[in-house]
């Protein structure tokens, strides 16, 4: 079992390191981001979210990879 979360800010470099990470590990990618928002740019519900998380969690092994958010983001983001 290996789980890894890559997380950072903006721009840090999150998303290179997560798929050199994959690439090396082989273990399944999931950017929370785009689990988070839409096409459209509207996201889902939170209780959404937390069920699509809940069951990613539950697998053996993965990289997630998030990004923070700092007090002045959008309320409504992760």
């Amino acid at each position: 079992m290996k789980k890894i979360i890559v997380l950072g800010c903006s721009g840090s470099g999150k998303s290179t390191f997560a798929i050199k990470l994959h690439e090396k590990l082989g273990l399944p990618l999931y950017h929370l981001d785009n689990i988070w928002w839409k096409a459209d740019r509207t996201h889902i519900s939170r209780e959404e979210f937390d069920e699509k998380l809940d069951g990613l969690t539950k697998l053996d092994s993965w990289i997630m990879k998030l990004r923070i958010y700092q007090e002045e983001d959008d309320k409504n983001e992760l």
